[in-house]
């Protein structure tokens, strides 16, 4: 049978996060992430000798501290050899049994990754900005009032007043959530500890969890393995970054979705969905 790691990153909902956990230990071996900053504690999970807590970090959205956790977890798991090793985060809902979670993967080596290549011509400048310039950071959530506008004002100032980065690679970007096999987990890992100037690289981007993995896949044999599906039903509203959450409105589409996981979930305003799924 597929061995199946699934890597939790989360950081609020521990009611839920912990409800998460008990499905997914019924079958999978499941490794957790609690940022550092969140009032999510150890005690908030329950105890099972398929899950396994990785050790803490503070880690901010649109920030290198979100590549540097999301390979925290792939490498905590990749020491258990597992057949596949799939991301989520503490706010996804299964769409599908475990027992066809396991089936989708069987025989299956591929690398389900979400993979666009910039310049990408649906987006202004082709997206370029998100690697070109840099970036100072992004207004942590409690920031409001005069203190957004002095983030906003800094990172105007930083990315229009300081040289074009240059594009001195293939870059490609997609959905941070991704599905890797054992080789493609291997091959990041090995890329990214050859080349320490790739993290450097990354650093002072905007959204760099959402163009690292593509980007050091892509410049791996395992390229050629790629498809570009991250698996996961996620619908966005505008030029919003954030997905909408999820209704129960939103059940009837989901039962039809050929995605593994939804995001994302509120289980205490989603009107009972994550009780019908």
């Amino acid at each position: 049978m597929t061995r199946i790691a699934i890597l939790v990153a989360a950081h609020d909902e521990p009611a839920y996060l912990t409800r998460l956990v008990r499905h997914l230990t019924t079958s999978f071996s499941v490794y957790v992430h609690l940022d550092s900053a969140s009032p999510l504690r150890q005690e908030n999970l329950p105890r099972h000798p398929r899950l396994t807590l990785v050790a803490s970090r503070r880690v901010r959205w649109g920030h290198l501290s979100m590549v540097e956790m999301m390979l925290d977890l792939h490498r905590a798991a990749y020491r258990n050899e597992h057949d596949r090793y799939l991301l989520i985060s503490g706010k996804d809902v299964p769409i599908k049994t475990n027992d066809e979670i396991t089936a989708f993967f069987e025989n299956e080596e591929r690398e389900y990754v979400e993979t666009i290549a910039l310049p990408n011509p649906a987006w202004p400048d082709g997206g370029r900005r998100r690697i070109d310039r840099y970036h100072a950071y992004v207004p942590p959530a409690r920031a409001a009032g005069h203190a957004r506008m002095l983030y906003r004002a800094r990172n105007w100032l930083v990315g229009n007043l300081t040289p074009a980065r240059p594009m001195d690679r293939s870059f490609y970007f997609g959905s941070a959530w991704v599905n890797l096999s054992h080789a493609g987990v291997g091959a990041l890992l090995q890329r990214v500890d050859e080349n320490p100037s790739l993290m450097q690289r990354f650093r002072h981007t905007f959204l760099p969890e959402e163009a690292f993995i593509q980007t050091a896949l892509m410049e791996t044999a395992r390229r050629d393995f790629v498809v570009s599906n991250d698996l996961r039903d996620t619908r966005f509203v505008g030029s919003s970054p954030h997905p909408e959450t999820l209704a129960l409105d939103d059940f009837a589409r989901l039962q039809a979705s050929g995605a593994l996981f939804a995001r994302k979930v509120a289980p205490r305003s989603d009107g009972g969905l994550t009780d019908r799924v």
